[in-house]
This record gives C-alpha cells, structure tokens and sequence, in this order.
C-alpha cells in the first residue's frame, strides 16, 4: 500500500521533475527540473513477492520512463545494499513490525534512511536506531507529513497562540475494517495506535514542543477475533505533558464498508482562552 502507492508515486514526481530544495520545491513542476541542484534516481524497488516487485518497477517506468531493478524475497533490502553500496537513501515501508531490520542495516552501510510510520514498535529498537544514526551522523527522518498541511500549519503558527495554554485536547483517527482484515496481513503484530496515532503524536509536538510525562493506554478486542484474528479493534491513550496539557488519541481499524469516509480523522485543542 505505502510502497507501492504512496512512496512510488511521491519518488516518481521527483524522478520526472526535480529537487530545488533552495527553491522549496519537490516534484512540482516541469520547472525544477531545470534549476535543480540535485539529481534524484530511484535505482531500485524491493517487495516480499517476485509479482510486487515486478509490478513496481513497471509502474515506474510507465510513470517516469525509467525502470529500477527489481529485488524480492525475505530480506531484498540487503541485496539492494549489496549492489548499491553507494546508496544515499533506504525508503523503509514495510509492515510496522519490520521497520528497525532494514533501517538498521541501511545506518551500517552509511545510507541514510526515511521511514514510514512508526519509526519502530518499542524502547529498545528506537534506541538502537537512534544510536546507529548518531555514531555515524545519518539522518533516519519519519513520514510525518501531517505537520506540513496548511491548516495544521496555522494552528501552529497563528491559532494556539490566540486560544491560551493549552488545557486538553482530542485527536481521532479511524480506519475502515477492510484495513484490519484484507489490506494488511501483518494487523496481530501492530495495533491502530502505532500504525495511525504518530501522525497526531507529531502534531502536537510541532504545535507546542512539550514532552510527555505520563503516559496510560486501553484497548479492546471484540470485532476482529470474530474472524480469527488476535489483534486490537481500537486503542485509546491518553497523555499528560510537561506544560499541564493532557491530550486523549483514539484510533481504530473497523469502521464499517458503509461509514459516511474513508477514514474518519480530526482534532481539537481547548485553551485557556479558547478552543480549535
């Protein structure tokens, strides 16, 4: 889904039109291109399945006219390494509980790393890979793109200073079931908080760079067992930070094929002085 779709399709835009970081522009235009003082070259794509693989690449090169080589099996990320030693960059979008193998190699080939999502599933892993990044000065940066939407932006930048100290807030982000049950195979060794709940976690960071103090979680299991899967329907968490704020974050994989969206998502903020 993220490999495939959402990363392709982002390095496909950039491979057709360029870099211009000092222009602020990514993948834009037929424009940067031509002022762009970086080249870009998706070198390689690897998937578990021959079929994904395969199907990648093509999807590549009918996007942009060039084709990377394929790579497949249980660990491909390793013989992408060995091929390409020089590798600037490892995109990491594998399951959740997949990530810290292949940003732990790519740290020790000297590659840096952007992942999806969460960075990994636990203490110890996050540790090591920050670690391994520090000891050898490599950037691993995480797919947290909901800081950069305009209107999360002004929250940022203009509102949370007019509505007071933060109080409370609520942050929602609910998956359709087909998520749980056919997209992803994976669901018994993640949870709907790891898998959506960073987007909101980094959102409040970036709007008040306040860390956490205390931490509480629940979650329920009653929908996805019915058919044979041991995982979490919904987690809820709540977090209490360092400036007085407590932020409760409710996610969840099984909203009915008929609810009014495709994901139900939002957030609020109540202040001393106000509310967004």
């Amino acid at each position: 889904m993220f490999g495939g779709d959402v990363h392709l399709r982002a390095y496909a835009d950039v491979q057709r039109a360029g870099l211009a970081p000092n222009l602020g522009r990514c993948g834009l235009d037929e424009w940067t291109r031509a002022l762009a003082g970086v080249e870009f070259d998706l070198v390689a794509v690897a998937t578990r399945s021959e079929a994904s693989a395969a199907k990648s690449a093509a999807n590549y090169k009918e996007w942009t006219g060039h084709e990377p080589k394929a790579y497949h099996g249980e660990t491909p990320w390793e013989d992408v390494l060995r091929d390409f030693p020089d590798l600037d960059v490892m995109a990491v979008a594998t399951p959740d509980h997949l990530h810290t193998p292949v940003v732990l190699a790519a740290l020790a080939n000297g590659t840096h790393v952007i992942t999806e999502k969460p960075m990994c599933l636990n203490m110890d892993e996050a540790d090591e890979i920050i670690s391994a990044a520090e000891a050898k000065g490599l950037i691993v940066g995480v797919d947290m793109h909901k800081r950069y939407d305009p209107d999360h932006l002004r929250v940022r930048d203009d509102v949370s200073k007019k509505i007071g100290d933060p109080v409370y807030g609520l942050a929602v982000l609910e998956e359709p079931l087909e998520v749980s049950t056919s997209t992803f195979k994976w669901v018994e060794d993640s949870d709907p908080f790891s898998y959506v709940g960073p987007h909101w976690t980094d959102l409040f960071w970036h709007y008040y760079h306040s860390k956490p103090v205390s931490l509480t979680a629940v979650g329920q299991k009653k929908r996805l067992v019915r058919d044979g899967i041991d995982a979490f329907d919904a987690v809820q968490v709540r977090v209490d930070y360092a400036n007085g704020m407590s932020v409760h974050y409710h996610n969840n994989w099984i909203l009915p094929a008929d609810f009014e969206g495709p994901v139900n998502q939002g957030h609020e903020i109540t202040g001393a002085d106000g509310k967004v």
